[in-house]
């Protein structure tokens, strides 16, 4: 279904109100309302569009970061068209990325915005190579893998999470630069997208360790010693410290499910994982269902 008159008029209401250059979080509804937009026009590029009409880089930087937030949203929960209208706008996302990186004012701020263009356009790229997962990076039922892509696989969900690790670390630097408190406005609004990043490294590391697993019956330990100790050295400990901050501060809603990690590393090089207890349960189809099915 393309986008009417009015669909365009509602989104332009829509995007002036959630991009508002005020220094708070925009209102919870309003993004809803976005989101489910997309499944009713099928895409995004009408919001794309839309967005331009605010200006984004000589704009407040507050509208900037809360079109991250909007568009990193979108991706993660909106129709599933969405993933490949976004490969129309990665030169866009760069644009801003270079233009924000370029601004001494408010240097951590700055940093946070280019921190999450790259991971927009990460989340673009990933999901354009790889079909059979959703925006929420749980797999579609009716998809297969294909076991000798998942070397490949393992390192770009390796990269995509160490982008969502270098963003909640650029946010959390912002709030103690400036002493902003969590509870705060100005504190909401800059930890806006905290939720979504959660969920995605859940799941993403859930997956990770299922393709290590994968990988260590299919290849030699010395070709996968260093995809390995990546995940094991520096992924898994950031995840764990991540995770247990966000509990430990009480930042996110009582709703919102952190996973928990074991606190020893579960995946070796030199054996194949025995016991995932600690983790919790898939709730979507296993990635290894789909490998020894292909």
């Amino acid at each position: 279904m393309l986008e009417t008159k009015k669909d365009v008029e509602k989104l332009k209401k829509w995007l002036k109100k959630c991009l508002s250059p005020t220094e708070d979080p925009p209102d919870t509804a309003i993004v809803r309302l976005i989101v489910m937009k997309t499944h009713e026009i099928k895409g995004a590029k009408a919001i794309w569009n839309n967005s331009k009409t605010i200006d984004l880089t000589f704009g407040n930087r507050f509208s900037m970061w809360k079109f991250c937030v909007l568009m990193h949203k979108i991706l993660h929960d909106g129709h599933s068209q969405v993933l490949s209208d976004g490969l129309l706008f990665q030169e866009q996302l760069i644009k801003y990325a270079n233009y924000w990186r370029a601004q001494s004012s408010d240097y951590a701020m700055s940093e946070c915005i280019v921190r999450y263009c790259q991971v927009l356009n990460r989340k673009i790229s990933f999901h354009n190579t790889y079909p059979m997962f959703k925006g929420s990076f749980r797999l579609n039922d009716d998809s297969c893998l294909d076991v000798n892509s998942s070397f490949a696989l393992c390192l770009d969900i390796c990269d995509y999470l160490e982008d969502l690790l270098q963003l909640q670390r650029a946010v959390f630097q912002n709030l103690a630069m400036h002493n902003i408190s969590a509870d705060s406005k100005k504190g909401s609004c800059r930890l806006l997208p905290l939720v979504t990043i959660i969920d995605e490294c859940g799941i993403l590391y859930e997956h990770c360790v299922t393709v290590l697993q994968s990988l260590h019956y299919q290849m030699p330990t010395e070709d996968i010693s260093g995809l390995a100790d990546r995940f094991s050295s520096v992924i898994f400990h950031e995840l764990l410290y991540f995770f247990e901050y966000v509990r430990s501060n009480n930042l996110t809603p009582n709703s919102v499910e952190i996973p928990t990690l074991p606190m020893a590393v579960p995946i070796q090089v030199n054996r194949v994982v025995a016991d995932l207890r600690h983790f919790p349960e898939p709730s979507a189809p296993s990635i290894m269902d789909f490998m020894l099915s292909s």
